[in-house]
């Protein structure tokens, strides 16, 4: 089907050292509406962003963030390095209380390395990691990547949609072996 977007506003300030944009938009739906809120900065060789969003529907309630900082570096050889650091920001799907947590994703030449990318769930200091993503992905065999969604609960998930009666505990976690070939090319 058809997605529509209204309201779009972007405010776009530029001094001599940094570039400013600030945007906002609702996406109608059938039962309310999905408002976004960007705030960015570039400056030099770094982005800062922010991508705030919300709901309106009295069915559920949906908000949480996003906080992330990037910095970029061409290298001699022209190939792009770049970090990328999230903040920890609250999620909140209905009555599910979401964590995404601080974490790194570093590229240098062909090489990435994430570490701690993922989220914890719970409800008030009692959180638990859900979904976690570490290690690094190379054209090296040594290199691996590692998925784990330690304990994961699905039926408090499922409760959180007003699903009951299903039960499943448990841990699983995959170790992924990755072969990478890649091909640059630098325009300049």
């Amino acid at each position: 089907g058809e997605t529509e977007i209204r309201n779009v506003n972007i405010d776009i300030h530029n001094t001599n050292s940094s570039l400013n944009l600030e945007a906002n938009a609702v996406m109608p739906m059938q039962n309310g509406k999905f408002i976004f809120d960007i705030k960015s900065e570039v400056a030099s060789d770094s982005i800062n962003a922010n991508i705030a969003f919300r709901n309106d529907s009295a069915q559920m309630n949906i908000n949480g963030e996003l906080d992330a900082i990037a910095h970029l570096q061409m290298t001699n050889t022209g190939e792009l390095n770049s970090y990328l650091r999230f903040s920890q920001t609250p999620i909140n799907i209905g009555n599910l209380q979401l964590s995404f947590l601080p974490a790194t994703v570093t590229n240098q030449g062909n090489r990435t390395t994430i570490s701690n990318f993922g989220f914890l769930a719970g409800r008030g200091r009692m959180y638990n990691r859900y979904l976690g993503i570490d290690g690094a992905i190379s054209e090296q065999p040594q290199d691996t990547l590692n998925i784990s969604f330690e304990n994961a609960r699905l039926a408090y998930i499922l409760r959180s949609f007003d699903i009951n009666n299903i039960s499943a505990t448990g841990r699983w976690r995959y170790q992924a072996y990755t072969t990478i070939t890649t091909t640059r090319s630098i325009h300049g």
